[in-house]
C-alpha cells in the first residue's frame, strides 16, 4: 500500500516521510523483528509461513516491493532456507535498492 501512494502522489509534500516509513517496513518483512522474527532462533531455518509470504507478494508483478522479495527469496533457497549475517546483509542490499529505485521516480 505504502509503494502504491508513493507511486500514485509522487511530488506529495510527504515523499520523503512515506519513503523512509516504507524502508522501515521492508526492513521489518524482510529482516524480521524482535517480537517476530523470520526464522527459529534455534536452528535458523526460516518459517514457513514466511517463505508463503514471500511467494504470495513476489508474485504481484509491477512492484518494486515484489521484485525485491523475490530476489530475498532467491537468496535464501540459495542459502538453503538459513538465516545467517550474508543473507541479512543481502536483505540490506535489496530494501537499499528498493528505496533508491522508489525515489528515482520522485
Amino acid at each position: 500500500m505504502t509503494e502504491n501512494f508513493l507511486n500514485t502522489y509522487i511530488g506529495g509534500p510527504r515523499q520523503d516521510v512515506l519513503l523512509e516509513l516504507y524502508e522501515n517496513k521492508l526492513t521489518a518483512y524482510l529482516k524480521g523483528l524482535a517480537n517476530t522474527p523470520i526464522a527459529d532462533h534455534g536452528d535458523k531455518k526460516v518459517y514457513d509461513d514466511v517463505i508463503e509470504s514471500y511467494e504470495n507478494t513476489s508474485a504481484n508483478e509491477g512492484y518494486i516491493t515484489a521484485h525485491v522479495t523475490y530476489q530475498y527469496l532467491e537468496a535464501i533457497k540459495a542459502n538453503n532456507y538459513l538465516t545467517d549475517s550474508k543473507l541479512y546483509a543481502k536483505a540490506d542490499e535489496l530494501i537499499a535498492e528498493a528505496v533508491r529505485m522508489l525515489k528515482e521516480y520522485k
